[in-house]
């Protein structure tokens, strides 16, 4: 159902990791991001720890930077694995993948 909404929690009780690292869900499908943006800057792409060093991640990446508020929504309309990251924990493994399925 593409119109059912995923969340992925952080920071708190999580402290510098994500609920979910990896999360599988189907082309139109949204995804929420809650918790501290200041003290868990949210990047698109590959964190520079990870093998094969930085990059944009995939095309069409809908996760932008986000370093203010609490809660972000991104809805992923293209097939593919959209890698993110916090800017000051991914060395701690603060990473991870939304895969966005086909049809």
């Amino acid at each position: 159902m593409t119109s059912a909404s995923r969340t992925i929690t952080f920071g708190g009780s999580f402290g510098n990791a994500y609920d979910q690292k990896c999360l599988a869900v189907a082309a139109g499908q949204s995804v929420t991001w809650n918790g501290s943006f200041s003290a868990h800057p949210l990047q698109p792409g590959l964190a520079p720890s990870q093998q094969g060093g930085a990059d944009a991640g995939s095309p069409n990446n809908p996760i932008q930077g986000t370093n203010s508020g609490g809660s972000v929504t991104f809805t992923f309309a293209t097939p593919g694995a959209y890698p993110y990251y916090c800017s000051l924990h991914q060395a701690q493994g603060m990473f991870g993948t939304v895969n966005v399925l086909g049809p």
